[in-house]
């Protein structure tokens, strides 16, 4: 059984053509399996995995630096402008002295742990 898109009157001169507007009903098309007729399901990718840019490491800035650079190095890594940093820390110790001195030690004690852990940004990235 042969399907023809065009009337035997309007049949095109050229054979090939002819032949291209006679489609059979028996033949796969390209949208079509050869075994049935169901449509071919496209392939199933994997989806994209879009992972953020990583963050700064935790440096002490020499660059931006008030006493040892680690303020401003966290104020960097986390994105923050570091003179409100500097200030909210400086609040922090100083109200720590005021209310509760085991506080302001414990607070010393991991900035002077911080300030001799962490590198300085010069001995990552070399002099800029």
């Amino acid at each position: 059984m042969t399907v023809r898109s065009r009337s035997d009157s309007e049949a095109p001169s050229d054979p090939e053509a002819a032949s291209d507007s006679q489609v059979s009903a028996d033949s796969p098309t390209p949208d079509r399996s050869a075994s049935g007729g169901e449509p071919l399901a496209a392939p199933v990718l994997p989806p994209v995995i879009e992972r953020p840019a990583p963050a700064p490491p935790l440096v002490t800035l020499r660059r931006d630096q008030w006493l040892a650079g680690l303020v401003g190095g966290v104020a960097a890594r986390f994105g923050l402008d570091a003179l409100p940093a500097r200030l909210a820390s400086a609040l922090l110790f100083l109200a720590s002295l005021f209310l509760w001195l085991p506080l302001a030690g414990a607070l010393l004690a991991v900035y002077v742990v911080c300030w001799i852990a962490l590198p300085e940004e010069d001995a990552l990235f070399g002099d800029e």
